[in-house]
């Protein structure tokens, strides 16, 4: 059994390489390093990107969305100034912060109401990446990319998480989603993507699936209500 997190060409790869039973399993968050810091409307930022701005190695030798990350950034830079910040090495402009550790990313994430992010392989069937769920954890509304498939897995009504086609697809969609909200609106959906996130995407409760995957036969249930057990209940015995 092998796991993947697209159901395109990254499956069709790993069943060239002889794999009989290829599962689907996304990219989750840890929820011991996120989703911590209050909810609140302290926010220097409306929108928030991080990611870095990479040299291939070898000529013609990007990443499939590097491009097209390139001109997000470009195009929200230029739409909203220093209204909009971008973590990450390689960025010059009013909009860039510099480089972030990857578990300081929650404080930069809850610095604007909105975070963005263009994938590295926008066209892999069901992939999204850990900033999808580390974003909705850490207590921002994402937008992304939109892939195949993803209408079998996120419905449209989610206030908390929208799709795009292009890159300036999704600064309109950005642009419109701040627009057509009021403070309160805004942070009731960071408050549910909170939610919804913990209930879906959280690493420990992969880590049971995967077991039972494997023929462990873990009662799921337990498990849940396991990992919600605070330190005090644990140790209280």
């Amino acid at each position: 059994m092998a796991m993947t997190v697209g159901s395109g060409q990254f499956r069709r790869n790993l069943e060239r390489a002889g794999a009989k039973d290829v599962r689907w399993a996304p990219h989750r968050y840890d929820p011991d390093s996120f989703g911590y810091f209050p909810i609140n409307a302290d926010r220097p930022y409306d929108f928030v990107m991080i990611a870095n701005r990479s040299t291939p190695r070898f000529a013609f030798r990007a990443l499939p969305g590097a491009r097209q990350r390139l001109e997000l950034v470009e195009r929200m830079q230029e739409k909203f100034g220093s209204r909009f910040a971008i973590f990450g090495a390689g960025w010059e402009g009013p909009s860039a912060q510099g480089k972030v550790p990857f578990w300081q990313q929650e404080e930069a994430i809850s610095s604007a109401w909105i975070s963005v992010n263009w994938d590295h392989y926008p066209n892999e069937a069901d992939y999204f990446s850990n900033r999808l769920p580390i974003s909705l954890a850490a207590g921002s509304i994402h937008i992304t990319g939109r892939h195949p498939g993803y209408r079998e897995y996120f419905t449209d009504d989610l206030p908390f998480l929208r799709f795009a086609d292009s890159p300036e697809h999704l600064v309109a969609v950005a642009e419109e989603t701040l627009a057509g909200t009021s403070e309160d609106q805004r942070l009731s959906a960071i408050h549910a993507g909170r939610l919804w996130v913990d209930a879906r995407l959280r690493a420990d409760t992969q880590l049971v699936e995967l077991l039972n995957a494997g023929g462990a036969q873990i009662d799921e249930a337990a498990g849940v209500e396991a990992r919600r057990l605070d330190v005090a209940t644990l140790t209280a015995h």
